[in-house]
């Protein structure tokens, strides 16, 4: 199941913006952060490839948004295994371990980039 993050740059109109957003809402595939300006972050779910592409396509048509940056695609999917551990499960047979959270990262924090 792949899971993309997704910024949906919108046109600069309010009621355009509004429009697009409430539109956007339709969809249970989409998860939609906090508006910035004209920039809303968004998570997609979909079952496959072919329906990322459908909505990316659906998504770039949409009246009130000017563009669609994909910043990152994951294909792992969450699962239970038999003996019922729970953990990421990779496109493969193979098991790989639990999925790690953001809160137990050990990545360097990012600073925000400030956009004109």
């Amino acid at each position: 199941m792949p899971t993309s993050g997704l910024i949906i740059t919108l046109q600069p109109e309010l009621a355009t913006q509004a429009a697009a957003i409430a539109r956007l809402r339709t969809r249970p595939e989409l998860t939609l952060g906090e508006l910035s300006q004209r920039w809303l972050p968004a998570a997609l779910e979909t079952r496959d490839d072919s329906d990322s592409r459908e909505i990316h396509d659906w998504l770039t048509a949409l009246p009130g948004v000017a563009f669609v940056d994909v910043v990152s695609v994951s294909f792992e999917a969450e699962a239970e295994r038999s003996d019922g551990a729970v953990g990421c499960w990779s496109d493969e047979v193979t098991p790989v371990p639990p999925c790690p959270t953001l809160h137990h990262s050990t990545a360097p924090r990012l600073q925000p980039l400030s956009l004109p």
